[in-house]
């Protein structure tokens, strides 16, 4: 049966499948490389996109996780693992300091002090 066209064309097809797998997250990995590469060159825009999907990714991954019968148990762990890591990265992201360091255009564009005149 190992050797029989059908069981053949079915591994191929396994294996096409498998490849684009590696390619869709290989792409996803990528892209956010390239948000934490504009946002090391200064980009709001990079930076903001990179916390975004740093907080999405979690969520949709242990959502996914917790489907019964949908994964098996190793690939349960990789998606909470993954997950741990996002949460990570979106602690980093979100901390005073990063706010700080990436002030959204709005807040740029306040005059200093204004915030201070609001107030008083």
């Amino acid at each position: 049966m190992l050797v029989q066209p059908r069981t053949l064309r079915a591994l191929r097809w396994v294996q096409r499948i498998l490849a684009a797998e590696v390619l869709v997250v290989l792409l996803m990995t990528l892209t956010l490389f390239f948000f934490s590469w504009r946002a090391r060159a200064g980009y709001y825009w990079g930076y903001q996109r990179l916390r975004l999907f740093s907080r999405i990714f979690p969520v949709i991954s242990l959502n996914v996780a917790t489907i019964l019968g949908l994964y098996p148990y190793w690939m349960v762990i990789e998606q909470i693992i993954f997950a741990i890591l996002m949460i990570g990265i979106a602690d980093f992201l979100s901390s005073d300091h990063m706010h700080d360091a990436y002030p959204s255009p709005r807040r740029r564009a306040e005059p200093a002090g204004a915030d201070e005149s609001a107030a008083g």
